[in-house]
Formats: C-alpha cells, structure tokens, sequence
C-alpha cells in the first residue's frame, strides 16, 4: 500500500485508511508508539494500551452503602 505524505497545518501526515486501521485493530484515539527500524529506512507502529481500563477502576469502587 502507497500513502503519500502531506502538509498537515504545520506538520507533515500521513492518512491511515480505514480498512489498514482495522487491520492494525488500531481505532481514532488510540495513542500509537513509532520506532524506527534498525537499518534506518522505514518505522513500525505499535498501539500502547492503556494501563488501566475504565470498567476495571469501576468494578474495584465501592458506593459506601456496604
């Protein structure tokens, strides 16, 4: 697949389609880490997940009724 790198404000972008961000199980907010490759001439995407989830911080809550 071929992007091409555009101007973006001031910044340089490129637009991930939705079908490679499927593939990627990447979704809008994510936050992604990049790295280059050890040779230099290309990077990886790799998808940080969050530490904690909101349903599991809310399970651990107790309302002070008990």
């Amino acid at each position: 697949m071929k992007l091409k790198v555009e101007l973006w404000e001031n910044d340089a972008a490129v637009k991930l389609p939705e079908s490679l961000l499927q593939q990627l199980a990447f979704g809008i907010g994510d936050t992604i880490d990049i790295s280059i490759n050890e040779n230099g001439n290309g990077i990886t995407l790799s998808r940080i997940k969050p530490k904690y989830k909101l349903e599991d911080l809310l399970a651990q809550c107790h309302s002070g009724n008990d």
